[in-house]
């Protein structure tokens, strides 16, 4: 399914490259003329680094790739050349029997290297003379006569040389200047030639149905965070277990050599760094390496639809949702148009896809994959970021409903990579298949909310605008034995015990507060007011007699207005009895309460003050 969606993805991009070729990264070029003389290395920066050129990957095996390659292969270099210089000098200047033998040892084992590596070498340069008598191309001539010259020697003079070998992984490959004419062979179009090779294997892909098609052998490298360069996301490791009647390789899964270019193509531009198809989740700072399988994520998104403009405004919009940059309200009108326009803008075939993926030092796994309608998308965004509507509060004017938000407000020290993994693809699920919000994101909420103190001096609150939100939001969509919904702002026509206490709990706070300028209650009761609050709530109400007493006659109105207050939430209290134990639910609702009275009770306090 992931695969055909993929594939359906490079289909339609616009962008997409050939067949035989792909987006890579060269460092430096090395610059010659149409005889093959060397001039100058030039170093590639920047946007010019990326070019299309062939598609190639190197196995176990000696694989020059075309026109392009590593320094290894294009230049004859290996590290172990350098290393082998120091260790003959070593050899010369020693006197002991015992370090010349040791040395000795290990200037065979140099060289052993250099000759394994110079055959790869020598296979790219026979390459580039296949090439050569195929074509007939004096920009590829050129290259052959570069090596037939020994011109590689001056490339080992050049300036930037020193530059050149500090990274093995540096791909080279040759700019050849002809008269007016200056061309990167690497990107020569005739040079891929897309023919079934004698000794392919015919079969029918499962991905397209396609019988009498090439099939691939092994997939090509589309490496994300947390995996090494060689990882595919389709693999069979060879008798390892995972041949399945004698098939081994790509003939356990077989899939078109073009199926297997269209999808590992799309995966690569879907992973790109700093593209808007994707959101990365990095393991939380500080943390343990062992702790990679829990912190490690890459989510990649698409929209597929004949209206680019929609397209566009849909994969922006699941972008900001998972890690908002920007205003939400602006993500929620761009989902709340399509639906509600749904007969317009949408229809059945606009289709939205998403993974999530999880790479490990060998492969990639796909551990969240969900594909559904943008009609249907934009319903249940929509839905979720109505169930995360909450008052306005005067502390915190940030993006709250976005997945790192939600993650960040249960995570110590708002570390969203802190979380595990298995709570945010249970949380995304949530938004975006309107699937009940987890009971692990509600219970991490309440104990964020139990396990912090307040310092208002360094804006830091137990009770903040994201953790209401989140307990509202769970609430209302886990509803149980006929309770209230939990409204937006203040509800005095809820008498849910919890809502009450939380209520309760707030304007005691706040009578306080305008006794002393302190909330000390908030640190020192709050947790055990939520717990048992037959037990803590006696004590708290006769501390709050002592606090309206040192309010003064300035302070009436206030005054008369915090016991009006008291008296009409201890009203709805069934024989003004607290309870003795809270469910967690009503604990979710005790915390809500006490929210959506600070709120109102500050604009309140305004009026009363004001008369």
């Amino acid at each position: 399914m992931i695969l055909e969606a993929l594939c359906d993805f490079y289909l339609r991009d616009k962008n997409s490259v050939k067949k035989g070729w792909m987006k890579g990264y060269l460092s430096f070029l090395i610059v010659i003329d149409g005889k093959g003389k060397f001039n100058r290395i030039r170093r590639l920066d920047g946007e010019e680094k990326e070019q299309v050129i062939p598609v190639g990957a190197h196995t176990n095996s000696v694989t020059p790739l075309l026109m392009w390659d590593n320094i290894m292969y294009a230049l004859d270099y290996i590290k172990e050349v350098d290393k082998l210089v120091e260790e003959k000098n070593t050899y010369n200047k020693a006197n002991n029997k015992e370090v010349k033998e040791k040395s000795q040892k290990k200037i065979k084992e140099l060289k052993e290297k250099i000759d394994k590596a110079h055959k790869k070498h020598v296979a790219f340069v026979e390459k580039c003379h296949q090439t050569a008598q195929r074509l007939n191309n004096p920009f590829i001539d050129a290259v052959v006569n570069f090596y037939k010259n020994g011109e590689l020697k001056n490339v080992y003079k050049h300036e930037l040389w020193k530059e050149v070998k500090k990274n093995q992984n540096y791909n080279v490959s040759f700019q050849v200047n002809i008269d007016e004419d200056s061309v990167i062979v690497a990107t020569i179009p005739e040079l891929v030639e897309n023919k079934i090779s004698n000794d392919a294997i015919i079969g029918r892909c499962l991905i397209t149905g396609k019988a009498n098609v090439e099939l691939v052998r092994i997939g090509t490298n589309t490496p994300i965070i947390g995996c090494k360069s060689s990882a595919k996301l389709v693999s069979f490791q060879k008798d390892s277990g995972y041949d399945s009647y004698g098939k081994q390789q790509g003939m356990n899964a077989p899939i078109s050599k073009d199926a297997e270019f269209m999808y590992s193509t799309a995966l690569k531009k879907l992973t790109e760094i700093g593209s808007k198809h994707n959101v990365v989740f990095y393991k939380g700072k500080g943390r343990n390496e062992k702790d990679d399988k829990t912190k490690n994520r890459t989510y990649i998104f698409w929209a597929s639809s004949t209206n680019s403009l929609l397209t566009s405004d849909v994969e922006d919009g699941v972008s900001y949702l998972i890690n908002p940059t920007r205003r939400v309200d602006l993500v929620q009108n761009v989902f709340k148009s399509i639906w509600v326009e749904k007969n317009i803008l949408t229809n059945n075939k606009d289709r939205f896809c998403i993974a999530g993926l999880y790479g490990n030092s060998g492969r990639i796994s796909v551990v969240y994959w969900n594909e559904c309608s943008i009609e249907e998308l934009a319903k249940n965004v929509t839905a979720h970021l109505e169930d995360m509507e909450i008052g306005k509060s005067n502390n915190e004017n940030k993006p709250y409903r976005g997945l790192i938000n939600i993650l960040s407000a249960i995570s110590e020290n708002g570390d969203s990579g802190a979380c595990p993994c298995n709570i945010s693809e249970a949380v995304l699920k949530s938004i975006l298949q309107y699937n009940p919000y987890p009971e692990t994101m509600f219970l991490a909420c309440l104990r964020r909310i139990r396990a912090e103190s307040e310092n208002p001096d360094k804006n830091k609150w137990k009770i903040t605008k994201p953790r209401i939100a989140i307990l509202k939001a769970y609430i209302n969509r886990n509803i149980r034995d006929n309770n209230r919904k939990i409204e937006t702002m203040l509800d005095e026509q809820n008498n849910n015990i919890g809502y009450l206490c939380g209520r309760l709990f707030a304007v005691l706070v706040a009578i306080q507060k305008a006794a002393n300028e302190k909330e000390t209650l908030v640190d020192n009761y709050m947790n055990a007011a939520v717990s048992t609050p037959s037990t803590v709530f006696p004590v708290v109400l006769k501390l709050s007699l002592h606090h309206s007493k040192k309010l003064g006659a300035s302070s009436l109105p206030l005054k008369i207005h915090f016991e009006k207050l008291k008296k009409s939430i201890m009203g709805k209290f069934e024989n003004n009895e607290f309870p003795k134990t809270l469910s967690l639910d009503d604990q979710g609702r005790f915390f809500i309460g006490y929210y959506h009275q600070q709120y109102c009770r500050n604009e309140e306090e305004k009026k009363e003050i004001e008369e």
